[in-house]
């Protein structure tokens, strides 16, 4: 999952689920925004240039509404769980087999940049021209 974010369907199918239902009525649009606030970045991580109309990837405004799922800086929790499970790794790399260590350290040198791609990509439009494939998205999600 961290080296090529599978079964991230099934996590944002739950994600959402539990955000748009916390009412009696259906929120749709809390469950994408919890959805954003998971997947979000810290602002300054900047790893890839945005094109104009490309939506963002940082969501420190919405610590407030969600203060579990990302923190005052933009750190959501998939990025912050990514980045405890490398440092445990490479703080234990006498407990751990060699290819976790060597795994940690080339997601620690991709990681930013392809979750970056990935969140831009999570929001992009059905019509989107950079739409290629059958890809994840937010609206297909909620």
């Amino acid at each position: 999952m961290l080296k090529r974010f599978e079964a991230l369907t099934r996590v944002f199918t739950i994600l959402a689920r539990g955000y748009m239902w916390e009412t009696d009525e259906p929120d749709v649009n809390r469950a994408y925004r919890a959805l954003c606030a998971w997947c979000s970045l810290p602002e300054n991580i900047h790893p890839q240039t945005k094109k104009e109309g490309q939506d963002r990837t940082c969501y420190a405004d919405l610590h407030d509404e969600f203060p579990e799922l990302v923190d005052e800086e933009g750190a959501g929790w998939f990025y912050t769980h990514v980045y405890n499970v490398i440092n445990a790794v490479l703080d234990n790399t006498d407990k751990v087999y060699p290819t976790s260590v060597n795994s940690a350290i080339t997601i620690t040198k991709k990681f930013d940049a392809a979750w970056c791609k990935q969140v831009l990509q999570y929001q992009a439009s059905l019509y989107s021209r950079n739409t290629k494939g059958w890809v994840r998205r937010f609206e297909d999600i909620v």
